[in-house]
């Protein structure tokens, strides 16, 4: 393995299984059809770096848009630690069913969504996905937030001692 990996510059990283969500392509061994396919997929890389149709100057420019942009920097980093998926345009209509499943309502949605997945405009969907939900709607001014009561400030430690209390019925 070591001298298949040898023509590569890699930053190899750690990660514990419990951080793995899914096994990908990388993750697994391929079985090899004949001895020569490692040096095919070598050759394949190399022709295909050096006839790209970008020119050193463009390169460097295209890189320093990248950096300039920060949806472009957020997708690169994004990318390069492996923190979330990148969803593609096809799939986006079915992910964003399976995040409002449960009406979580729109910050809930967009934060589970983060920590799974990503494509450009991805919390402007959610937004509108959830205004647009009946069910979510009904349900957000069913428990509205309750009025601050305000206290006088005690003078002495310990002077004045409060309790939240609930009833649970076991069910």
């Amino acid at each position: 393995m070591l001298l298949r990996l040898q023509h590569y510059d890699i930053d190899l990283r750690y990660k514990p299984g419990k951080e793995l969500y899914s096994a990908d392509t990388l993750s697994r061994a391929h079985l090899p059809t004949s001895d020569d396919d490692d040096e095919d997929l070598v050759l394949c890389v190399h022709t295909a770096i050096a006839n790209l149709p970008v020119s050193d100057k463009k390169l460097v420019e295209l890189r320093q848009e990248t950096a300039n942009d920060s949806i472009m920097v957020k997708l690169t980093r994004i990318i390069q630690e492996g923190e979330s998926i990148v969803v593609p345009r096809t799939l986006r209509k079915s992910i964003l069913a399976q995040i409002h499943e449960g009406h979580l309502g729109m910050e809930r949605s967009k934060l589970q969504a983060r920590e799974l997945v990503f494509w450009p405009g991805m919390s402007k969907q959610i937004e509108d996905v959830v205004s647009n939900c009946t069910t979510c709607q009904q349900l957000r001014l069913s428990n509205p937030k309750e009025p601050m009561i305000p206290h006088e400030i005690p003078q002495n430690p310990w002077q004045i001692v409060a309790s939240d209390s609930f009833e649970w019925n076991g069910s």
